[in-house]
């Protein structure tokens, strides 16, 4: 077609039937017109094992189409490693959070091990400090800044929990603490 430029995106009318305008100075790189009205950005490769493979960058309008080309070109230069970039988006999107660690230690030995009032007190710490502050990290994301970021926020009793929920540089030791064994 033609180089897929904002002009052109915008130009465009909504079609009777699902669509593709194919970039020319980019191969695989193209625009998704769709009779809803949605159009997105989208990069079409076929991976090592000859599996046609599509990528959505962005929706148009999210993105400029230049930034969505350059995006595409990082998916190019994947592939030209040997890599597939929509298996390593899947990979990364599927990787364990905190949330599912912590899950992950209340069904465990160790806790379930625990007489049944220290179990009621981790459960607050859990469900009032830790889930809410760190749950939503992937667990290989966790650096020393944010675990001390957390230490802050409960010290100074800065906390998205429900109910009742107490800060202070005591509780957060202890939060702390918990977490490191969680951790381990």
């Amino acid at each position: 077609m033609a180089r897929i430029t904002k002009r052109l995106v915008d130009g465009c009318a909504v079609p009777e039937v699902r669509q593709v305008l194919w970039d020319d100075t980019l191969k695989g790189f193209g625009v998704i017109l769709r009779p809803s009205g949605v159009h997105s950005f989208v990069f079409s490769y076929r991976n090592a094992k000859n599996r046609k493979r599509n990528i959505t960058i962005a929706k148009v309008g999210t993105i400029a189409p230049d930034m969505a080309r350059q995006k595409a070109e990082e998916y190019r230069a994947l592939l030209l490693q040997g890599r597939d970039p929509l298996e390593e988006k899947q990979v990364a999107r599927d990787r364990l959070t905190v949330s599912g660690l912590i899950d992950a230690y209340l069904s465990s030995s160790a806790f379930t091990g625990k007489r049944s009032t220290t179990q009621y007190v981790d459960h607050k710490r859990i469900d009032g400090h830790l889930r809410p502050l760190l749950g939503g990290l992937r667990v290989d994301e966790v650096t020393m800044q944010a675990v001390e970021k957390a230490f802050r926020s409960i010290c100074e009793g800065k906390h998205a929990g429900k109910g009742r929920v107490k800060g202070g540089d005591g509780i957060a030791r202890s939060s702390i603490r918990l977490f490191r064994a969680i951790l381990n």
